[in-house]
């Protein structure tokens, strides 16, 4: 017997990247199959994105945060030559989907999906912030 799951049944259980890319022309996709939301000239990777942005914006407006910013980059590692080869490596950096400031300190946080945030890539960069700039990276 065949257990086969439809779309919507993997992507509920945060196993999209198992779909086969799809077949629109000139359409990409993301490798977790989020979708991307434009919205006053702003576009995020996500809606559980855009719901803590407008969360953010709420809290910035009665008071709570300030300096709200989104896709803010921080440097992580700078460009490496390679003499021998005769090649440049480009340097390597984390954005951050927001940061702001919370009675006196910088927060830095990522929209992360349980599945996103064990993401290999996302994991060393996470590291290499607290490591490099002494911030933590608080996951939403």
């Amino acid at each position: 017997m065949t257990l086969q799951m439809k779309e919507r049944d993997l992507r509920r259980l945060g196993l999209g990247h198992l779909l086969q890319p799809s077949q629109e022309k000139g359409k990409k996709t993301n490798k977790f199959n989020a979708e991307k939301v434009v919205e006053e000239n702003k576009t995020f990777d996500s809606k559980h994105e855009k719901r803590r942005y407008d969360a953010l914006l709420q809290m910035q407006r009665i008071g709570l945060i300030q300096d709200l910013k989104t896709q803010v980059k921080f440097d992580l590692v700078p460009k490496v030559r390679y003499p021998v080869a005769g090649k440049t490596s480009r340097g390597r950096t984390y954005i951050a989907d927001f940061t702001y400031m919370k009675d006196g300190e910088l927060v830095v946080e990522d929209a992360k999906s349980k599945i996103t945030a064990q993401d290999s890539t996302y994991s060393l960069k996470k590291h290499l912030m607290m490591h490099i700039h002494g911030i933590e990276i608080i996951e939403v």
